[in-house]
């Protein structure tokens, strides 16, 4: 009798454990649904966050002080004011723009770090390198053409150069003059070898790594004549530091109406310019480069950052990704058949 008591006992016991057991695994089986869940809705509230949610980095490939630093800080300025996030401008200077470039092809393409470029780094260094790090038609996606400007050829205060007449005369004499630019294979330098070949001139190329570098040599009378961005050389032109001879494009510039142009001067079709762009590394999604494109062109359309970049020296622009991408091959293009006609070899 009480074997069986014992063993009915034991039964219940059992299915009573049995049944805890269940309860508690059911139990650890809600609480880790739970978890995953929270998990998932808190992976969904950092995608569903509007870029941009944290600061971004704005590489220029070049050393402080020149056109493309100047105008990337002014849009960064204003980018961080409308974005409510900091746009901080980080100079990577060096191989002619690729130094910086490179450096934002290797980053992830998720719209934190971005290239404000010149030409050379979007388009004139794959016209006169037959090999690169990079090809900025497949490794950077365009996002939008911020300015273009025109080059100077400006002259040391310290010089005896006036005129373009005067720097024509002095390049087909035995003691030519010596020339600066942003470095080997820029905008600058091929108008300067473009000029001496359909001037029958020898002036000398010197390069510096920066606008900055070659604006000082020059105001320090150590090189007598510079090719510069007109956005570079904007505020030394107004200071009297730099003497203006001749813009490089064919018509002149509507803040700087008193620079004639190479063109008037007896060499027509000499049209050379400098242009700046914003590029992101290439699979950036896409909402990310429209909604970047879109704020850009609402900036450059302001009554005040308008006026400051016609007042840098450049013209602002503000067309579509897929309009830049055309205006780069195109680019391209221009620079190849220039650069043949300046007599640049491909390095």
């Amino acid at each position: 009798m009480n074997s069986n008591a014992d063993m009915t006992a034991a039964r219940r016991e059992g299915i009573r454990s049995t049944l805890r057991r269940r309860r508690s695994l059911a139990s650890a089986a809600v609480l880790a649904l739970g978890a995953a869940a929270l998990v998932l809705l808190a992976n969904g509230a950092a995608i569903a966050q509007p870029y941009p949610n944290k600061p971004v980095r704005l590489v220029v490939a070049y050393s402080p002080g020149g056109a493309t630093d100047a105008l990337a800080r002014l849009l960064a300025q204003r980018l961080s004011a409308t974005l409510s996030q900091q746009f901080v401008v980080e100079n990577k200077a060096g191989a002619t723009g690729m130094i910086g470039a490179q450096y934002v092809v290797r980053a992830a393409p998720d719209g934190y770090t971005l290239l404000f470029a010149g030409a050379n780094e979007a388009a004139l260094n794959v016209a006169l390198f037959k090999s690169m790090p990079y090809d900025p038609r497949t490794d950077l996606a365009p996002v939008t053409l911020v300015a273009i400007a025109p080059v100077v050829l400006a002259a040391s205060p310290k010089s005896d150069f006036k005129t373009f007449a005067d720097v024509i005369k002095a390049g087909r004499s035995p003691n030519t003059p010596d020339f600066a630019s942003v470095g080997i294979g820029s905008p600058n330098h091929i108008a300067g070898e473009l000029l001496n070949s359909m001037a029958k001139t020898d002036l000398r190329h010197v390069p510096y790594p920066g606008a900055g570098p070659a604006m000082q040599a020059v105001i320090a009378g150590h090189v007598p004549l510079a090719f510069l961005s007109l956005a570079s050389a904007v505020p030394h032109l107004k200071s009297g530091n730099l003497r203006p001879i001749a813009v490089t494009t064919e018509k002149r510039f509507p803040t700087q109406p008193d620079i004639p142009t190479i063109a008037e001067s007896g060499f027509e079709g000499f049209n050379i310019s400098q242009f700046y762009g914003m590029l992101a590394p290439a699979k950036t999604p896409p909402e990310v480069v429209s909604r970047l494109h879109a704020e850009i062109t609402k900036i450059l359309n302001e009554p005040d950052i308008r006026n400051k970049v016609l007042e840098l020296g450049a013209d602002p622009v503000g067309r579509a990704p897929a309009e830049f991408a055309r205006f780069i091959n195109s680019e391209i293009e221009k620079y190849r058949t220039l650069a043949a006609k300046a007599k640049i070899e491909p390095q």
